[in-house]
């Protein structure tokens, strides 16, 4: 694992631990039991930048999504991401409708369809060397846990049809520095020869 991505992972599990100390402290301080975990966040604006290794190249990015309710239990995406290759440069768009559902007040148990396209352009001058796109389809499931107040934990894992078949795994964290404005750590596996480390925000509304 890269320098970047154990920082990362290093910075989720202390932002985990930190969440924990924090809302125990809290209830030790005030003699009370803090109010439960709030739902987990389905209506959000999110951007960030990814680094990592992608094949046999090293990848730097930077990412862009959304995410609503449309009804009490179903949300749509969409997301899009531009990642620079040793000699190449990778777009990807995607767009989809998932449902929720509750299984605790904190904790969603979540799943997704969606279209997604794909274009690499090869070279300083790809339409001169040439560029290639394709169209497909995903599926995903996932896992959605508030701890507390101020942290959030994400698990999909998820299937990308692009001509190849890709699986891949994501884990993500969130720390709710207010309740509209939180900072994300991330990091997602893709078949066995790559992953990306991601860091950024999101607002939720």
């Amino acid at each position: 694992m890269h320098g970047l991505g154990r920082f990362l992972v290093v910075g989720t599990l202390a932002l985990a631990l930190q969440g924990l100390a924090s809302g125990t402290a809290q209830a030790r301080s005030y003699g009370y039991r803090p109010a439960p975990p709030p739902a987990p966040s389905f209506d959000f604006l999110n951007a960030g930048f990814a680094s990592g290794k992608w094949g046999d190249d090293w990848a730097n990015g930077a990412i862009v999504g959304a995410s609503f309710m449309l009804t009490d239990a179903w949300f749509g995406y969409l997301n899009a991401d531009r990642e620079s290759l040793d000699d190449a440069s990778m777009t990807t768009l995607n767009a989809g409708l998932g449902y929720a559902h509750s299984y605790r007040q904190n904790t969603v148990i979540y799943g997704g369809f969606g279209f997604i396209q794909g274009r690499i352009d090869w070279g300083d001058q790809a339409d001169a060397i040439g560029a290639v796109t394709e169209s497909g389809y995903e599926l995903n499931v996932g896992v959605r846990h508030r701890v507390n107040q101020q942290l959030e934990l994400d698990a999909r894992f998820g299937h990308v049809d692009l001509g190849a078949g890709d699986q891949n795994l994501r884990l993500l964290g969130r720390y709710y520095v207010n309740q509209r404005w939180a900072v994300e750590l991330g990091y997602t596996f893709v078949n066995s020869d790559s992953a990306l480390a991601q860091v950024g925000f999101s607002y939720h509304f």
